[in-house]
């Protein structure tokens, strides 16, 4: 679903004045799945270290309750973190010539081995290992070790 100009700019100003009260995005995932809530929220500052009773805080809900929603919906909080900075770092790898360590960095990761270690366990490869397989032959790999046309 595409979101209009308009739409686009005022969720903008919402998320500026959220800065100032972080409730206010309550009103901007409303309607969500409570797993999308939260990966919408912990995208907007990757580099942060996330704890759920923040994530709690602004989405105006208890710990107990969004913990309920999430294990309806079959994940859990940690592993939503973990699934969106890996995922965000991959596409930085592809993307971007950021270098391995920065990328971890943005992506919330404090350890580059530790991200290194967690990125191989996803995606079969380490992150340099991927970059070097799309600068040899020009195809980028797929999530499954597949390479596709670039």
């Amino acid at each position: 679903m595409r979101l209009k100009l308009r739409d686009h700019r005022l969720l903008e100003i919402l998320l500026i004045q959220a800065k100032k009260d972080p409730r206010l995005l309550a009103y901007v995932f409303a309607g969500e799945s409570w797993s999308r809530r939260v990966r919408m929220l912990l995208a907007t500052d990757m580099a942060r270290a996330w704890e759920i009773g923040e994530v709690c805080r602004r989405l105006g809900t208890s710990e107990s309750a969004l913990r309920r929603h999430l294990k309806d919906e079959k994940v859990g909080f940690r592993e939503l973190l973990q699934e969106l900075r890996l995922g965000t770092a991959l596409t930085l790898l592809l993307q971007t010539s950021h270098p391995v360590y920065r990328i971890a960095y943005d992506c919330g990761y404090l350890s580059v081995p530790r991200f290194t270690s967690n990125f191989h366990k996803r995606f079969g490869l380490p992150p340099k290992a991927l970059r070097a397989t799309v600068g040899e032959n020009g195809k980028k790999p797929d999530v499954r070790g597949h390479s596709t046309a670039a």
